[in-house]
């Protein structure tokens, strides 16, 4: 009984998958939030004033405040009717897409840029 009261409870099947697959991206894309940081303060040692070096370390820090932003955003309202569920879940997995897609094209980018640099 004190096992089946801890399983979050969906509205429907079509929920839970679409919570887990929105839960996926941000599970696979979060731990890169250590990798940003390590980029930013690797790119903060270069040329203060190289024009390239300042929008990396900004595409960097706007990444950042996207996975930021869309976790301090991110609730289900449960109360809400099934359909309306559905669509803020389907909504939400098109932003965290994106912000999975900003944080490793930023990535990249940095990466790309310090081992040229070094």
């Amino acid at each position: 009984l004190a096992i089946t009261s801890c399983k979050k409870e969906y509205a429907s099947p079509e929920i839970k998958k679409t919570y887990e697959e929105v839960m996926f991206i941000h599970d696979e894309v979060m731990p890169e939030m250590s990798t940003i940081n390590k980029l930013r303060r690797k790119l903060k040692k270069q040329d203060p004033k190289d024009s390239i070096v300042l929008k990396l370390i900004k595409d960097l820090e706007t990444a950042d405040d996207g996975m930021m932003d869309w976790m301090k955003d991110f609730k289900l309202d449960k109360s809400a009717t099934k359909d309306n569920q559905l669509k803020y879940l389907k909504k939400e997995k098109v932003l965290i897409s994106e912000v999975s897609k900003m944080m490793n094209r930023s990535i990249s980018n940095a990466s790309e840029y310090l081992k040229i640099a070094n």
